[in-house]
């Protein structure tokens, strides 16, 4: 692995912490009823997102992995979350983040720390 390679590593790791901290700020702004702000801040966190998906074949993380089928479906997740936005179904949201949104992002930051990890290691 080139030094390149472990900076961009280094970076999607960051960026995926970052996104996550942000998501849990887009489910309080939701609890709290702020479901304006907490729209903002999503379109942030789906914008690191796609930037980290975007990075992963810079690291040889391609084809059919767990990093893969887990963003799969964090991203039907915030295409749902964006769906009942749109229609302002705002009960819908709290529920949207809380049950489906946070836990497929925790799932999928694991899936990529571990093969980043194991990226690393050779």
């Amino acid at each position: 692995m080139n030094a390149q390679q472990l900076d961009v590593i280094r970076r999607i790791l960051d960026l995926a912490t970052s996104a996550r901290v942000e998501l849990e700020y887009v489910s309080d702004k939701n609890r709290e009823g702020n479901f304006e702000s907490a729209a903002r801040v999503l379109t942030d966190v789906i914008a690191s997102f796609v930037q980290i998906q975007e990075a992963l074949p810079v690291v040889g993380l391609t084809g059919e992995n767990p990093v893969q089928e887990a963003s799969a479906l964090l991203q039907e997740g915030f295409r749902y979350y964006v769906e009942r936005y749109e229609v302002r179904d705002y009960a819908a949201l709290r529920n949207i983040t809380e049950l489906t949104l946070l836990p497929r992002y925790k799932t999928w930051q694991e899936a990529l720390e571990q093969a980043l990890h194991l990226r690393l290691a050779f």
